[in-house]
């Protein structure tokens, strides 16, 4: 059985880097402010990428650190402040608004209000949304780069993830429907080595079997089909053997997890890669089972695909490669720091419901508030029901909260990160 797990960017913040929206955003306002700073020149305007200041003779010596300082300045300054990037400041301001953001859902919001608008200049409306989240891309690509440069790994975090990661796969974990598949192949090889009077219980004959299990297994158990599978399910904690191999689904643009990996370990940046041309960053929404999807395709632009992640999955062979690790051997699927959200679900739904897919674990985010202690364990299920049209199925795979951890607990966060 192969493991997958499935990298989101909850496992870099847990790791300690500062990759959240929230990050990325306040350290652009604060970067452009030091930049308006040292280039302005009294009474004369200043003009960036993204925005106009008007010409004052107004200055105050303060610091800014997010957008909310920056309006609060160029306010009490008398300035006059223009963004000219629409979307860059309608995510600002819900930031502002909320502590909180989602880049990704948002463009999507966007390219439906337009699509139901019915605007005359339609196109050239779609047209500056998505040069506007081209723009903010570059600046994110740029940012996460000074983040990986600057970072360093934490020891105790990675020696608990690494721990983790390399933990054998617990038989209780595996739905049961992946149990009855496993028996049935054993019982199948079984029967075959039987009938064609191979070696007894050789191990080249029983190929589903790992040895640990052969040891339980009698010539009584062997023709009578229900004592056989009372075998297996007795003896259940000796029938997984080694991971067959552990594939890290990366879904950042940061390579944190050559922190973890080994030689033998295979990796898949399946929305790109910082700086690397031949693997380019993939950043927009993927829900094609969304509802309103049909429309976008049917609409007859194409200006409103330029940003879907199902469409730009074909510039690389990322996708076939994760096909093909789905279609080779039943896996588990492990949330590292994922938070499963729609703007993924095509992949996601893609992974999740494979016939392959023997079981999905969460490690969870614990976090304390008000002296209380929390943890995201079920927004996560809630969001991976999304991805389920079967919900037996869901319910069968994700492993139940008694059997799964959080990324990193509560006292190694507190020793660790500020």
């Amino acid at each position: 059985m192969n493991r997958i797990l499935l990298i989101g960017n909850g496992f870099d913040l847990a790791n300690g880097m500062k990759t959240s929206y929230t990050d990325f955003l306040n350290d652009y306002w604060k970067n452009s402010f030091l930049e308006y700073q040292m280039k302005k020149k009294s009474f004369e305007p200043y003009e960036c990428d993204n925005f106009f200041i008007s010409a004052t003779n107004y200055f105050l010596d303060r610091n800014c650190e997010n957008y909310h300082d920056v309006k609060e300045y160029l306010k009490n300054t008398r300035s006059n402040f223009k963004i000219k990037n629409k979307f860059l400041q309608l995510i600002s301001e819900k930031l502002q608004l909320k502590n909180w953001v989602d880049i990704e859902q948002e463009f999507y919001s966007n390219l439906l209000s337009l699509l139901n608008s019915k605007e005359i200049n339609e196109d050239n409306l779609i047209k500056e949304l998505n040069n506007n989240l081209d723009n903010i891309k570059r600046y994110l690509e740029r940012y996460l780069l000074n983040i990986s440069q600057s970072f360093t790994i934490i020891t105790e975090i990675q020696n608990y993830i690494s721990q983790e990661i390399s933990s054998q796969i617990v038989f209780s974990e595996i739905s049961e429907d992946a149990k009855n598949k496993l028996f049935e192949q054993a019982w199948n090889s079984v029967q075959y080595a039987f009938r064609n009077q191979l070696p007894a219980l050789r191990k080249s004959s029983l190929e589903p079997l790992p040895p640990s299990v052969l040891k339980f297994l009698s010539t009584e158990n062997i023709r009578n089909r229900n004592l056989f599978f009372k075998s297996l399910h007795d003896n259940s904690n000796n029938i997984l053997d080694d991971i067959s191999q552990t594939v890290f689904v990366n879904f950042n643009y940061t390579k944190t997890e050559d922190y973890y990996i080994s030689p033998e370990n295979h990796v898949i940046h399946i929305h790109g890669e910082l700086d690397n041309n031949a693997n380019p960053i993939i950043f927009g929404y993927g829900d094609e089972y969304d509802e309103n999807y049909s429309e976008i395709e049917n609409c007859g632009n194409d200006r409103f695909l330029e940003n879907m992640k199902s469409i730009n999955y074909s510039q690389t062979g990322n996708y076939k490669n994760l096909l093909s690790t789905l279609n080779e051997d039943f896996y588990q699927v492990c949330i590292l720091g994922h938070s499963c959200g729609k703007s993924d679900r095509t992949l996601l739904k893609t992974m999740f419901e494979h016939e392959n897919c023997a079981s999905i674990k969460i490690y969870y985010r614990e976090f304390e508030r008000d002296g209380n202690l929390y943890d995201n364990y079920l927004d996560i299920y809630k969001s991976i029901s999304r991805n389920f049209d079967d919900k037996t199925k869901l319910r069968d795979r994700v492993v139940n909260k008694t059997l799964c951890k959080p990324i990193v607990p509560i006292d190694i966060q507190k020793r660790n990160l500020s």
